[in-house]
């Protein structure tokens, strides 16, 4: 299967959902702020790259884990994909879509817009990263609910 974590940017939420569901950030606790920059996508995405798929891993039942950054276009999203699969005949219950966005809050939107969108990333960074901590226990929460949909979906099969 292959699973897309997406969001405005492409650079906050989907990238630690994403980290979260491979291992790379733990489930149970809130990272340090050196642990989210050390992520390859994490601050690092630039409006000319969104609508960019970006393979973060294949987690530990294979699944392969992408991120996106879509702006605003998270419907647009759905229907392109859903399109596509049946565009070239592949079966839809091959892809999951999970929106990341709807975790982000204020201070993750503000400290994205100073460091992605302003470039001011030594004022940005910090902010965001502490949203993204205040953010985290609810990105956990929705990484556990796609693994249970997956081990679920796989179980049907």
């Amino acid at each position: 299967m292959k699973i897309i974590y997406h969001c405005f940017g492409g650079a906050h939420s989907s990238v630690t959902a994403a980290a979260i569901h491979l291992g790379q950030l733990p489930e149970d606790t809130i990272p340090n702020g050196s642990e989210f920059t050390k992520l390859a996508f994490y601050d690092v995405q630039k409006r000319i790259t969104h609508g960019n798929l970006y393979l973060s891993g294949i987690d530990s039942g294979n699944n392969q884990i992408y991120i996106l950054g879509r702006r605003g276009k998270s419907q647009a999203v759905s229907n392109l994909a859903e399109d596509l699969m049946r565009a070239l005949g592949a079966d839809k219950e091959n892809i999951m879509l999970v929106n990341a966005a709807k975790h982000v809050n204020l201070t993750m939107r503000i400290g994205g817009l100073l460091s992605r969108h302003l470039g001011m990333v030594k004022w940005g960074r910090p902010i965001v990263i502490w949203g993204t901590q205040k953010a985290y226990p609810y990105l956990a929460d929705l990484v556990k609910n796609v693994r249970l949909k997956v081990a679920s979906d796989s179980c049907k099969q």
